[in-house]
């Protein structure tokens, strides 16, 4: 089977040489830095060392800072970068740009490789608590609101509190309950009539056929009739075959 034409784009690897910082930042100057005017500069980054350890600082241009959409003055506009080693890791910052027009072969580069780890830190003291406490305040705010109307709705759909289904399932299961047992006699006839007819049935239809209850039926058919469990009739009824060629019990009726 042959590679697929993306899976065959060669790697541009002239940048590995670069050195390339990864650095964490607070959400909102990545917001600044996204939507900041192409050519503005966002900022000065000061790099030193005190004591022989590196220091990094960030200002962040007080243009933007006053710009920013929650700010109210209270964007920090002073960073620190907290420095991490690498340890034993190796990581590298990849490029993908895919190809123009029809049979375009995608670029892949790596753009440099990844030298120091670092957390900018706001140092605003009061400006960032106010921040902080301006971006709590949007997260608690309610997204929905109660609203008083001054006319009442008029609308073709009513809520109502049962569908026709469900009255219409109360109604039957209420019947069902009413239902009076029969003398024995009389539902075996019922019973040897319906089996003429098939040989197999459900419990429900049988029901249904009786006008009887379910566990008044039940007694009867374990004397009389077979459940079976496996298929093809799984869960069907059928008469023992004792019974199958019957004669309809005689009902002794009294005449005056």
């Amino acid at each position: 089977m042959a590679d697929k034409e993306e899976d065959n784009a060669e790697l541009d690897c002239t940048g590995a040489k670069h050195s390339v910082w990864l650095v964490k930042v607070p959400k909102y100057l990545a917001t600044i830095w996204k939507e900041a005017p192409g050519g503005q500069p966002v900022g000065k980054l000061r790099i030193g060392k005190t004591m022989g350890r590196t220091q990094v600082s960030f200002n962040l241009d007080e243009s933007l800072a006053k710009e920013h959409p929650t700010s109210k003055d209270s964007v920090p506009t002073e960073h620190k970068f907290s420095l991490q080693g690498m340890g034993n890791q190796s990581l590298a910052v990849f490029s993908q740009i895919p190809g123009v027009g029809p049979g375009g072969s995608e670029k892949r580069a790596i753009e440099g490789r990844i030298v120091q780890k670092a957390d900018c830190m706001p140092q605003g003291g009061q400006k960032y608590m106010k921040l902080k406490m301006t971006q709590f305040e949007v997260a608690t705010k309610p997204t929905r609101t109660v609203k008083q109307l001054d006319t009442a709705v008029r609308s073709v759909y009513k809520p109502v509190s049962r569908i026709q289904e469900e009255i219409a399932n109360d109604k039957r299961q209420k019947a069902e309950g009413k239902r009076i047992r029969g003398s024995k006699e009389q539902v075996m006839a019922k019973l040897f009539e319906a089996f003429e007819k098939h040989q197999f049935y459900s419990i429900q239809d049988l029901g249904k056929i009786t006008k009887q209850p379910i566990t008044f039926l039940k007694e009867i058919l374990r004397e009389i009739g077979h459940y079976n469990l496996k298929n093809p009739h799984k869960n069907m009824w059928e008469l023992k075959p004792e019974y199958r060629h019957h004669e309809t019990p005689k009902m002794d009726v009294d005449s005056d």
